[in-house]
């Protein structure tokens, strides 16, 4: 490391370390008995588990005194101040923050992902007398990087929360521990659909079927499964069918060896990047959605097809996998089948009265996946695990 680099590194820890301090001095005396505190890893608000805690703390701070904590800093403080929630970063204080914590005994505590396992090992052995809540987001792969560090005994005030199905059967498996311990708690996402707009830049070439395939081009998405599955249609299928890749980021390898599957294929687009606020106008334009994914707790792109009442087909290793019912509010399929994959792409496309399957996707979002549905689960979590401590 050069002198300069090493120099601008020591700049920039002690400037977290003294923005930490004066937090911890403010945070002091700011919380109180009726403080909900939401604890990220992190303060990225690029996107994923910082960000969801952050539309959570959205939704419960007209209802209660949120206060948001990060590990490291990030821009997730500033997004924080955008919406009047009081929010700090930790860095080097943790134990400081959670001691605090303990003593004004405070009303809730919410500590997020598997990341923070070490944290949850420090409220487990301080005795805190208030409801903490472990929401956990990982895949399998990471939950297992970080068993070394999980306490395989909690404290009964410790309730584990998984964000599906998937990642609790991830859990029980590399914790046995857990097994009893752990519920579903879905994260929600902000309700942007319009008839307007559905009927404006759906796709109303009959000539054409589009199928989007959105996400990180990589292993765990799974994408050759896609193309795979492709070339095994009917020709007639195939001259009509086209599918595009929609991804801010890639595996280098993989994406290169998917392009060199499709090299022949002119109808498989690499689109690449599409700006946040222009995505919905590529789902409308979708005939379909598919996710491939081989392990991930809870694909946004299958919410956000849900909500936007867009066919999907979404594969046995995803979180929404067991609320769909087959062909009544959306598709699944076997993962480790190319050819049932393949079976159901032809039903999507033979199927000319999907009206009521997308008014049932619909029905699946609002009754999951809304901001207010998570509002309202974790209000009646916080209520029944007052009453039991």
């Amino acid at each position: 490391m050069k002198i300069k680099e090493f120099f601008c590194k020591c700049k920039k820890h002690i400037t977290w370390f003294k923005n930490s301090l004066s937090g911890y001095i403010e945070f002091r005396k700011i919380i109180d008995e009726n403080s909900c505190v939401l604890f990220s890893h992190n303060g990225d608000s690029a996107g994923g588990a910082p960000v969801v805690l952050l539309e959570l703390a959205c939704s419960i701070k007209d209802d209660e005194k949120v206060v948001f904590l990060c590990g490291k800093p990030g821009s997730i403080l500033d997004l924080c101040k955008e919406n009047h929630i009081q929010a700090f970063s930790t860095y080097l204080l943790q134990h400081a923050f959670v001691y605090t914590m303990k003593r004004k005994r405070i009303k809730a505590l919410v500590v997020n992902t598997i990341a923070l396992a070490k944290t949850i090992t420090i409220i487990n052995n301080v005795n805190c007398s208030f409801p903490i809540f472990w929401w956990i987001h990982e895949e399998k792969k990471l939950i297992s990087r970080y068993r070394n560090c999980i306490p395989t005994t909690l404290k009964p005030n410790i309730r584990i929360l998984c964000v599906s199905s998937t990642v609790q059967l991830n859990l029980n498996e590399i914790v046995p521990e857990y097994c009893g311990r752990s519920e579903v708690f879905y994260y929600g996402c902000r309700d942007i659909y319009s008839d307007y707009n559905a009927h404006l830049y759906a796709n109303k070439d009959e000539k054409t079927f589009i199928v989007s395939v959105i996400g990180r081009i990589c292993v765990r998405k799974n994408q050759i499964q896609v193309i795979q599955a492709y070339n095994r249609l009917p020709d007639k299928i195939k001259k009509r069918m086209y599918i595009q890749f929609i991804y801010a980021s890639s595996e280098q390898e993989y994406l290169q060896q998917l392009k060199e599957m499709s090299m022949n294929e002119p109808n498989i687009k690499f689109i690449g990047s599409v700006s946040r606020n222009k995505m919905d106008k590529i789902y409308y334009a979708s005939n379909l959605i598919v996710c491939s994914s081989i392990d991930d707790p809870l694909p946004v792109v299958i919410t956000e097809a849900m909500m936007l009442k867009i066919p999907f087909i979404t594969s046995s290793k995803t979180g929404q996998y067991y609320l769909v019912q087959n062909e009544i509010n959306g598709y699944k399929y076997n993962v480790n089948s190319v050819e049932e994959l393949m079976s159901v792409i032809i039903s999507v496309y033979n199927n000319e009265n999907l009206e009521r399957l997308r008014e049932e996707e619909r029905k699946l979002y609002l009754d999951y996946f809304t901001l207010n549905a998570v509002k309202d689960k974790f209000e009646l979590m916080l209520s029944n695990s007052r009453t039991t401590i």
